[in-house]
């Protein structure tokens, strides 16, 4: 009689036992994935932060970059009317350009009137090509002078290369630049036996 009420009280305990354990494993189970799910939120919340903050960079906009042409380093003046002598006459020539040259004399009146026009030729080709424009003072400068054979002020030469031709146009802005682009029709070089390159023109330039 005690032995099965033993038995009996044994295994009322043992029951009790393992429904305590079963509990116990059960909350820790719940506690630890509850943990885990906040781990996760913990996370997860960084990580859309970032992406948030990377989509905002990305939508800012951006500051207007300078344009460079605008910029005060950027621009340069446009060279006006060269100055030639016989001193850098040769040397200017010789760079492969094509040349707009004018004789003139500070006495000259025609040419002080001009002075201004042949200005803004200077300016607009040099802005828009690579024709030089320049001038020589041929009060000065006789030995040129002699070599292109001038006989009045102002005189215009266009010179490419070996090339010469002598303006004999009205003068105008219009008229020179064409001349200078070589656009005037029937423009002839001067022949090498006149040319102030041709032998002739060499002597002249001595005597």
């Amino acid at each position: 009689h005690y032995s099965t009420q033993s038995f009996k009280l044994a295994n009322n305990i043992h029951t009790t036992a393992l429904q305590r354990i079963m509990k116990i494993s059960i909350t820790l189970v719940l506690l630890s994935l509850v943990a885990f799910l906040q781990c996760s939120c913990t996370v997860a919340v960084p990580s859309t932060l970032k992406v948030s903050k990377a989509s905002s960079r990305q939508v800012e906009p951006s500051a207007p970059k300078e344009d460079p042409s605008n910029s005060s380093a950027s621009k340069q003046t446009v060279q006006g009317v060269i100055t030639l002598n016989s001193r850098n006459f040769e040397a200017s020539i010789s760079d492969g350009n094509v040349w707009l040259v004018e004789f003139y004399s500070p006495w000259c009146g025609h040419c002080k009137r001009f002075a201004q026009t042949y200005e803004l030729i200077a300016i607009n080709l040099h802005s828009t090509t690579s024709i030089k424009v320049a001038k020589i003072d041929g009060s000065k400068e006789r030995a040129l002078s002699s070599r292109f054979s001038i006989k009045g002020y102002p005189s215009f030469f266009l010179i490419s290369g070996w090339d010469i031709y002598e303006y004999k146009k009205p003068r105008s802005k219009e008229n020179m630049i064409q001349f200078a682009l070589q656009k005037e029709k029937g423009m002839e070089p001067m022949s090498m036996v006149n040319s102030p390159f041709g032998p002739f023109g060499m002597i002249r330039g001595i005597i």
